[in-house]
This record gives structure tokens, sequence and C-alpha cells, in this order.
């Protein structure tokens, strides 16, 4: 059996852009001849399998991933993934509001989720920070280029305005610009998130988390009404060099008890942090 094929066992993994990447690259002895009988058997495999079941599979002439072509395809992967999630959030957003290429698809900018100039210029030495990647499958420590580190393609030209109060004016502590750290925190957070959703199933209650959490920025957005943010903001006595924009939510309390989170989705912590 094709080394390959243990990844079928994992019922979160999302395995058909791994094996499409496959096809194209013609590694694991898959190719656009066979691919579609391959992805036929995949389909009828039975829930409990054993390993007679992956038989079917040798009449393919299937053969192992090499530890070096392993990388190359995931890299492939994660390219595309991040090219089909290409959008911008703006709850305006349009192809009659937004750029557009020839295709009519709104072209989003590569926009930075941590402010180039005013944060990162503050922890960066040489013009390099020190952020996270995924490789190989795995996340691994890595220097950035200041101007390529925290990019996202969640907004376009257009609609990425909206940050400015944030960016182009200090920090005062405004419910205006508490509320767009926020924002920015979840659409960045979401924004990944979907984008690993092409190869890890996260289930549906987790896309109903998002849209039912991007309505309720949406409206604020659109009525320009930004109390519903609740904000603590905690100074730290030193200057350390870390910064961060993303969310998250809690299962429980320091004391280990469930929190109770409402019928319609999961309410999330948005944590921003600014070396100042």
């Amino acid at each position: 059996m094709a080394n390959y094929l243990n990844q079928l066992e994992n019922p979160q993994f999302n395995h058909r852009a791994f094996f499409e990447v496959m096809r194209d690259f013609r590694k694991g002895g898959l190719n656009p001849l066979n691919f579609d009988r391959f992805m036929d058997t995949v389909n009828n495999l039975p829930p409990i399998r054993t390993e007679r079941d992956y038989q079917a599979f040798d009449v393919l002439g299937l053969v192992d991933v090499t530890r070096d072509e392993f990388p190359v395809i995931m890299r492939e992967v994660t390219e595309r993934i991040t090219e089909q999630s290409k959008t911008c959030w703006h709850p305006l957003a349009s192809s009659a509001t937004c750029k557009i290429d020839a295709s009519g698809n709104i072209i989003s900018s590569a926009a930075h989720s941590i402010q180039n100039n005013g944060v990162l210029s503050q922890i960066a030495e040489d013009g390099h920070v020190f952020g996270y990647a995924v490789e190989e499958g795995e996340f691994k420590t890595k220097k950035f280029g200041k101007n390529s580190a925290s990019i996202f393609w969640g907004f376009c030209n257009t609609h990425d305005a909206i940050f400015r109060p944030i960016e182009t004016v200090p920090y005062v502590q405004t419910e205006e610009q508490n509320f767009l750290f926020a924002y920015r925190g979840f659409v960045v957070a979401m924004h990944k998130k979907i984008e690993v959703s092409k190869i890890v199933n996260y289930g549906e209650q987790s896309d109903n988390d998002i849209e039912e959490n991007k309505k309720l920025f949406d409206q604020a957005v659109l009525s320009a009404d930004y109390s519903c943010i609740e904000t603590n903001v905690i100074e730290l006595p030193a200057f350390y060099p870390v910064a961060t924009s993303s969310c998250f939510y809690l299962d429980y309390d320091f004391e280990g008890s469930l929190i109770p989170h409402s019928d319609e989705r999961m309410e999330y912590i948005f944590v921003t942090l600014l070396p100042m």
C-alpha cells in the first residue's frame, strides 16, 4: 500500500487538495489518466477498513511519496489554498465596489495584520522579524522580512482603508480604534481558518460561528456603531518585542468550569499586542 494512503484514516483531513497536487505533479503514481478512478476508489472505501480494503488500489500502480517530495507537495497545496481564499471581507465588498480582474474576480491586496511601519519596525532587527510558518506540515519558527511579515489577503485596496484610524493615528483608546483592532483580529484569524479548512475539516459548527460573528461585525461597520465590542486594555511595565493580531475562544475558565456560549455562535476573545 502506498504510504500516503494512510491519510485516509484521518476523518478530519480533506485529502482531495493533497491528491490533486500529486496528480498534477505526477507524484505517488497519480496522474490525470487514473485520478478519477483513484478518487472513486477512495470514496467507495467502507467507514471501517482493513488492509484488504486497500488492495483495491493495487491496480492503479501507486508508489510511495518520498521524504523530499512531501514538503514540495504541501508547499503547493498551501499556495493553492491561499490563492483560492483571496477575498474582501468588508460588508460592502462586491464587483461594483472593489477592483476586479479580467475574469470579474475581486482583487485582494497584501494587507498587514500588524502595521508595518508603525509596529513591526519597532521590533525588527536588520529589517526582519521572527514568526511562525507551516513547513513540511508543521509549524516552525521562521525569519521574515518586515515587509512580508503578517500579510494576509482579506481586503481589497479600497476597503482596507477602513483601518486608517489605527494605522495613521496614534492609539488613544477610542471606541472606534478598539473595535477596529478586534475586527482585524477576527478577520485575520477566521481568514486563516477558512484557508486551513480546505485541508482540515472543522465541521459545520465552525462555519456557523464564523458566519454569525461576521454578521455582528458587518452591522457595526455599516452603522458605525462600535459598542458591540467590550475592550480591556492591559499596559505592561516594560517593552516586549512581540506583536500579534488574532482571536480565540475559551471552553473553560481558570477554575476548570465550562464557559457557556450562546446557542447561535461561539463568542471570541480578540487580542492585539502592541509594543509601545
